[in-house]
């Protein structure tokens, strides 16, 4: 009989640095809430602490307070999750919440930037940055990703096409399915908003020259489009 070991997960806490002693303290008032009162770890416990684009640095818990915790250095994993090419999301501004949706499965995906894009289209036109990129980072830290995506200010479509010099991919139901040709290892995707784009939009992607391609028969809702286009043009063949 084969017993399997039961493994406990390690949380990962993204952080702006890592000191280079063996013992240190974290004063993050955000991973400590987590470590204390969300997760209840405990002395003893390991976690992880990574910066933008760096390694992951495996860490014991040494003791724990109200406002920071002491850890001691354990040992450091090498990264190698980070998407094969370099995206940016160009997506429409959906009604409601849902964008915050379409920010946490992007960064889960691994694309590099998201825009929010304003069209004609566009029912919902403000977005909080600054929640956009702590959800985010959240996502990040239980992806197992290590480089943090870049969370733009809403620009007009227009604009967005000057901005990003990259090859552009339009996903529409008009358009072909994807071929391999297409991908580049830099590119732009863009994601239409409830109702599609619009006849000045179409004209704005013919003048940049961007690709349109299809993500099957199906009409898509703007998040479900945003996902699957993502992890196609990432991850696809």
């Amino acid at each position: 009989m084969i017993l399997l070991q039961y493994m406990k997960k390690i949380h990962r806490f993204l952080t702006t640095d890592i000191p280079t002693q063996e013992i240190f303290t974290i004063s993050d008032e955000r991973i400590s809430h987590q470590i204390n009162d969300v997760l209840m770890l405990k002395t003893g416990e390991e976690i992880i602490l990574f910066t933008d684009g760096g390694d992951d640095e495996v860490v014991t818990l040494e003791s724990t307070d109200k406002g920071s915790v002491s850890v001691k250095r354990n040992r450091t994993i090498n990264v190698h999750t980070n998407s094969p090419r370099w995206l940016v999301a160009a997506v429409g501004i959906p009604k409601g919440s849902t964008f915050e949706t379409i920010v946490q499965k992007l960064t889960e995906v691994g694309v590099s930037h998201i825009v929010p894009i304003l069209s004609s289209r566009t029912v919902k036109e403000g977005v909080r940055i600054d929640r956009l990129q702590a959800i985010s980072n959240e996502a990040l830290e239980q992806c197992g990703g290590n480089k943090k995506v870049v969370i733009h200010e809403p620009i007009p479509l227009s604009e967005c096409l000057k901005q990003f010099h990259y090859t552009s991919i339009v996903f529409s139901p008009e358009g072909e399915m994807l071929s391999s040709s297409k991908k580049e290892n830099s590119m732009v995707m863009y994601i239409g908003p409830e109702g599609g784009w619009d006849t000045e939009d179409w004209k704005l992607f013919q003048e940049a020259g961007a690709s349109t391609a299809s993500l099957g028969q199906r009409v898509l809702r703007t998040e479900t489009a945003a996902i699957v286009g993502a992890y196609q043009l990432l991850w696809g063949l």
